[in-house]
């Protein structure tokens, strides 16, 4: 009797290519996730990673290729038996992929982390349509009405539009799965209409109280740890250590980057210090003349500071003060700066002046010091 039944509606219908396309896909994604399970919990026995070259290849790497693969040949003219083969490996495939499908939508390895179990959420859609596919449930009950030999027009578009308004409903007290299996099945559009919103979707902010939004809180809370439960047992438990949080490891590599950065640079900056209180000993030893020192604006005007000392390149526009501080003398345009003058802060120096700057030109300190000590501008 079961075989008669699957000869009628699956193999007649030309349905076995797609059922076994998601026995692949749940077979491959059950057995991967084992796999991977077996390689965090380190089972001696169990092979480990696949790497190339030093680089861990992950398994949504062979996935691709074997999508590539059985979806090219599944459009030639393949005979029937080989069909199905191609429907199995594609299945295969997509499993793997959708595995990870949190690394391809965050782009870095959140397999195990809480960002990880976006995969699980995939792999639960594309199965859920896929049956949906393969017991040919058209949407919104249409089929329903029809084999109920609906005499009117009327009854239909009346059935249509009462699952649609459900699912709609349904999809908007934040409920995506209930909302994903109504469109086929109405029953399932009565029990997200009917129930509580989560607290967090556009109808419990629209029409819900302080007393339902708390209710829906406490259902929502309660919903959490159920669901967390049970994609813990499908998916693994997700990792809470530092080393493996990509998020925690980066915030501690950019902290870690800006605290050498600025201890290089702080020790750069008294090495030049050293040498412009050497400059300022020396131009005083050889009584190399301070002169009143000037800044200019990027448009070209000139204004008077307070600083006395010595400037160091032709254009005037970085010098070294009488009090042993380096000073870059280009500023912003004032109105009454032509008036009062400005003030102008000291600068940590650089021992490579000019470094990094957009028209490349970079001299080092101590050579503009020495030019500088021989009576060159």
């Amino acid at each position: 009797m079961i075989c008669d039944w699957y000869n009628e509606q699956i193999v007649a219908a030309g349905k076995q290519p797609l059922l076994l396309l998601l026995a692949g896909l749940v077979g491959g994604f059950a057995a991967i996730r084992t796999s991977t399970r077996m390689i965090r919990a380190q089972v001696r026995w169990w092979p480990g990673n696949l790497t190339a070259g030093g680089v861990h290849l992950h398994h949504e790497f062979f996935g691709v290729l074997i999508m590539l693969v059985t979806g090219t040949l599944s459009f030639t003219a393949v005979p029937s038996p080989w069909r199905d083969v191609l429907a199995l490996c594609f299945g295969i495939g997509a499993g793997l992929v959708l595995d990870e499908y949190a690394l391809l939508l965050h782009l870095r390895d959140v397999y195990w982390s809480r960002e990880g179990r976006t995969s699980i959420d995939a792999v639960i859609a594309v199965t859920v349509v896929t049956i949906m596919l393969v017991v040919s449930t058209v949407p919104f009950g249409l089929n329903d009405v029809e084999r109920r030999e609906a005499t009117t027009r009327w009854a239909v578009v009346g059935v249509v539009c009462l699952n649609l308004t459900l699912t709609v409903v349904t999809a908007l007290k934040g409920k995506p799965w209930l909302a994903l299996l109504s469109v086929a099945t109405p029953f399932a559009g009565v029990i997200g209409a009917f129930r509580l919103a989560s607290p967090t979707s556009p109808w419990a902010r629209w029409r819900y109280g302080s007393r339902q939004m708390a209710r829906a809180a406490e259902r929502a809370a309660a919903w959490s740890r159920r669901k967390d439960r049970l994609i813990t047992m499908l998916g693994g438990v997700p990792s809470s250590s530092p080393h493996e949080d990509w998020s925690t490891q980066r915030a501690r590599a950019i902290a870690h980057h800006g605290a050498a950065l600025e201890q290089r640079r702080a020790s750069e900056a008294a090495e030049a210090m050293a040498q412009i209180a050497a400059f300022v000993t020396e131009a005083r030893e050889a009584g190399l003349p301070a002169e009143p020192l000037k800044a200019h604006s990027y448009g070209g005007r000139t204004y008077r500071t307070r600083l006395r000392g010595w400037y160091l390149n032709p254009a005037h526009t970085i010098a070294v003060g009488e009090d042993g501080k380096y000073y870059s003398l280009l500023v912003p345009t004032s109105a009454t700066g032509w008036l009062t003058g400005v003030t102008v802060e000291p600068q940590p120096p650089r021992l490579i002046v000019g470094e990094g700057a957009r028209d490349g030109e970079s001299i080092p300190l101590a050579t503009l010091l020495q030019r500088r000590l021989s009576g060159k501008p």
